[in-house]
């Protein structure tokens, strides 16, 4: 269209203009040297203006703050080039719209191009419609939790990168398909069966549902759900929000378990310090007894039987004291080598002529600090589970080595290992459990593992089980390196009145045990003056009694335990040589490495010769 093509179009057709006028747009014509020829009314409104005003103008003049963007797009349409895009105007108030423009060229018959025509449409609301779902998308997107929109027949129509990687799936490989493909048959059932008839009632649903993995693999997931409905209420689909809680369920099963061994330690650790003493008063009473009826063969028959089952119950109670972690330990610098080389040769005769026993030792081991006599027995226990889980007959394998956690803590390892039946994974999840055993009734009770468990622990370590069915199981204990040397033990054979004149200052709230206790010291030649609780020790202190030895028990009743005595006693006589007895701790004592500590029930034999040691270092 030439020039005067366009004026006379310009000037003449005025029903063309109203017509134009109507259009939800703003048109404009703008000729080859970029001057506005026409303008509708709207876009001149634009600039506070009117179409005269704008016509014949340079389109820079007019929309000088918008003309850089423009620019390109707009000799582009005179190089004969259609642009459609969309734009971010700027009026001069200052207020921003979204328009679509569309440039369009005047070609003449001739094709050459005299301007080009340009029809402008407000899309600001949908923009910002538009902007607004890119950012919601964006956020989902972009969400830690799972989230997803299903089609009427439960087909993922949107899924976000937190929902996908829950299942284990890309987001392309989820879309479009059925929810019920990433959901186990009988949970598929239990889902249409309990979860929709709810959802459909109240429009909404939460829980935990156990979905599957793309592995293959079931894991717990907490859902939410909510209906979409149209403005009419006709459902179009649901709303999921879910997040893999698989995780969180294994911590609180953890924590119930760790709530549920603590309760049951706190009962175990009371159970035993009462039959501790008990035992304690048998065993001392039968030895004196035995003293009594030396040449009585029947009398002293009588006497083993019942002291061997004192020594069995005592045997009982150390284990479940061990579970409770509440057992008193005597830990001592040791060389694993050497003690692992000493406890071989008795594991290898308990184990019987069928199972074979290897050790291999790592090259360098560090010295750490245990209980002897319950390192022996834990071994002895890995040792007989080991032998049972291979039918009485295989290979049992001790390794050591040294590992270090990730703050840097060193431990020697001592990994016990069979190729066993293994442990299924709802064996596994309660093989600590006291009294918990796949066993026979005649072949064990229940507390080999819980034992080992316990003073692994209580002697600052852990304890990690590997194990497959048909596999095989290892059971490995870290104890905590130690800085500390080696020491040598000494065997001290003391004489039968070793005791004379030195007195002990006996604390024993127990009458019946405090009377035996009191024979076997005078026995030795030991004065002995007694005290039950704060009060007496009090009044013993008051009337300035002298005195060689404290021997006391830890647990007292009152506000006072031993320890806490031993303290007011030291106040009045910082000399004196302490000895300790219990057979239930409680994190009650801390005694320094010149205090005796003796495990009830107490032996006479074991009275001896802490007391002749405690005499000897303080010579």
């Amino acid at each position: 269209m030439s020039t005067t093509t366009f004026k006379q179009y310009d000037e003449s057709s005025l029903i063309r203009s109203k017509l134009i006028e109507q259009l939800p747009g703003m048109v404009i014509y703008v000729g080859d040297d970029m001057r506005y020829r026409y303008v509708s009314e709207s876009y001149a409104s634009m600039y506070d203006m009117v179409p005269s005003m704008i016509i014949g103008c340079r389109v820079e003049d007019i929309n000088f703050q918008m003309y850089p963007k423009v620019q390109d797009k707009m000799q582009a349409v005179l190089a004969g080039q259609k642009q459609v895009f969309e734009l971010n105007y700027v009026n001069p108030k200052g207020v921003r719209r979204w328009f679509e423009c569309t440039y369009i060229p005047d070609k003449s018959a001739e094709g050459d191009i005299a301007g080009f025509f340009a029809y402008l449409l407000d899309i600001h609301d949908r923009k910002e419609i538009e902007l607004g779902l890119t950012h919601f998308r964006s956020a989902c997107d972009q969400a830690m939790e799972g989230f997803a929109l299903q089609d009427q027949i439960g087909n993922f129509v949107y899924i976000n990168d937190a929902h996908a990687e829950a299942y284990g799936y890309t987001v392309e490989e989820m879309l479009g398909k059925n929810w019920r493909e990433f959901y186990g048959k009988q949970e598929v059932t239990k889902i249409e069966a309990k979860v929709f008839p709810l959802l459909e009632k109240d429009g909404n649903w939460s829980g935990e549902l156990k979905a599957q993995r793309k592995s293959g693999q079931f894991f717990d997931v907490d859902v939410s759900m909510r209906l979409i409905s149209d403005s009419d209420g006709n459902t179009g689909g649901a709303v999921i929000n879910c997040r893999n809680i698989t995780e969180r369920k294994l911590a609180e099963r953890s924590l119930r378990q760790l709530q549920r061994m603590e309760a049951l330690g706190q009962l175990t650790g009371g159970v035993a310090h009462d039959f501790n003493n008990l035992l304690a008063i048998i065993v001392g009473n039968l030895e004196v007894l035995s003293d009594h009826f030396d040449n009585n063969k029947e009398a002293q028959t009588l006497i083993d039987r019942a002291t061997k089952a004192s020594e069995r119950g005592a045997s009982l109670t150390a284990r479940l004291l061990a579970f409770a972690r509440k057992q008193p330990l005597r830990p001592k610098v040791v060389d694993i080598k050497q003690l692992l080389n000493d406890s071989g040769e008795t594991l290898i005769r308990v184990l019987g002529e069928q199972v074979s026993v290897q050790i291999h030792h790592n090259s360098a081991l560090p010295l750490c600090k245990v209980d002897t006599s319950q390192f022996e027995n834990a071994l002895l226990d890995l040792g007989l589970n080991a032998r049972d889980a291979m039918n009485g007959a295989g290979l049992v394998t001790i390794k050591t080595g040294v590992e270090q956690n990730e703050e840097g803590d060193k431990f020697v390892s001592i990994s016990v290992c069979d190729k066993g039946c293994g442990m299924p994974n709802h064996v596994q999840e309660r093989m600590f459990d006291p009294f918990f055993t796949t066993k026979d009734a005649s072949k064990g009770n229940g507390l080999g593992l819980s034992m080992v468990h316990g003073f692994v622990t209580q002697s600052g370590g852990y304890i990690d089980v590997i194990s497959d069915e048909e596999q095989g199981t290892s059971v490995v204990m870290f104890f905590p390196v130690t800085q500390e040397k080696l020491r040598r033990d000494e065997t001290l054979q003391p004489n039968p009145k070793f005791g004379k004149g030195n007195t002990i200052f006996l604390i024993e709230d127990q009458l019946e045990l405090r009377e035996i206790l009191t024979t076997m010291l005078e026995a030795m030649g030991f004065g002995v003056i007694v005290a039950s609780d704060a009060d007496s020790v009090s009044e013993l202190l008051a009337s300035k009694a002298l005195f060689d030895i404290v021997l006391s028990d830890v647990v007292l009743p009152g506000e006072a335990n031993g320890p806490e005595l031993v303290e007011q006693i030291k106040q009045v006589h910082p000399q004196v040589r302490v000895v300790y007895m219990s057979g239930f701790v409680d994190g009650q004592l801390e005694c320094n490495d010149e205090d005796e500590f003796m495990t009830k029930p107490i032996t006479r034999k074991v009275l001896a010769q802490t007391m002749n040691r405690v005499l000897k270092s303080a010579a």
